[in-house]
């Protein structure tokens, strides 16, 4: 028997060194600099043998904490804010016609984004021309108001022209179990604060000077549309239960800690059975009965 392990060791030496003889090692820039991230990432001081994830990854989660208004935090969003800082300085450049026209065009956009004295001359009239076409701000109308606002086609709309999502959040991307097709993504809205921000602002005592500074800003925006409304019979509430109804929207989201496990969050429908649930709910099918393939279109 003991003969019989150390021919078994002598043929596994044996492979290992011609394996080792005959393996070519990289040593360009690329591969020494994608080799150092990997070291560095290491925590070496960590028993693999006891807890090989921390051994692997802990040196990166130590350089690499969460940011407070994220959910998670990878070498993909490290690479997204350097792509973006590249785009920047593509947008930056003057247009220049030997480029691609989708190039030029993105540059002409984003210029124009920047063109304050001209956005400043415009004001909001094209936007209160749009919430108009839908019935108008109930708000700034006083309590004289008496249109409807259509909400399921504005919110179509919002999302069609300007990729805004209002109440859901509507995507495009990759299957995550099957990457040859793409789905249609709905996730629930990003607020104008955040959802920790937001939960009890109206009652909780240490939120008083947010919540105060938030009504603030709702009445800012609501004399930017329409300055003389303060002079229309106007409903007191109308500011506080504004910031209440997105304080109450708050408790039906999911904490970002809570958002981390994708088989949670991986519940595929098809447009029919999305629509057979949502007319299930309670006022949903009244609203339209085209609603879910509206806000999809």
């Amino acid at each position: 028997m003991m003969r019989f392990l150390s021919l078994v060791l002598c043929v596994v030496a044996v492979n290992a060194k011609s394996l080792s003889s005959t393996r070519e090692v990289c040593n360009t820039p690329e591969c020494a600099f994608a080799a150092n991230d990997l070291i560095e990432a290491m925590d070496q001081t960590a028993d693999p043998c006891a807890d090989f994830f921390q051994y692997a990854c802990g040196g990166w989660i130590e350089k690499n904490p969460i940011p407070e208004e994220k959910s998670r935090w990878g070498n993909f969003d490290l690479l997204r804010n350097e792509l973006n800082a590249i785009l920047k300085t593509i947008l930056d450049a003057p247009i220049d016609e030997a480029d691609p026209v989708p190039v030029n065009q993105a540059k002409e956009l984003y210029n124009a984004c920047l063109d304050f004295d001209t956005r400043n001359s415009i004001g909001i009239q094209p936007l209160k021309d749009i919430f108009d076409t839908f019935g108008g701000w109930p708000i700034t109308y006083g309590a004289d108001w008496q249109g409807e606002f259509d909400w399921v086609n504005f919110a179509a709309f919002s999302k069609n022209q300007f990729n805004v999502n209002i109440f859901f959040n509507t995507y495009v991307s990759l299957d995550i179990k099957n990457t040859s097709r793409s789905l249609i993504y709905i996730d629930q809205p990003s607020l104008t604060l955040s959802r920790s921000r937001l939960l009890n602002i109206t009652t909780d005592p240490e939120k008083a000077e947010l919540y105060q500074g938030y009504l603030n800003y709702v009445d800012l925006v609501v004399h930017t549309f329409n300055p003389d409304v303060d002079s229309l019979p106007q409903d007191s509430h109308d500011l506080e239960g504004t910031v209440h109804f997105e304080s109450e929207m708050a408790e039906f989201l999911v904490d970002a800690a809570d958002r981390r496990d994708n088989e949670a969050m991986y519940n595929p429908y098809t447009v029919a059975e999305l629509q057979a649930f949502t007319d299930s709910i309670p006022g949903g099918a009244q609203a339209s009965p085209f609603a879910t393939i509206l806000l999809l279109r």
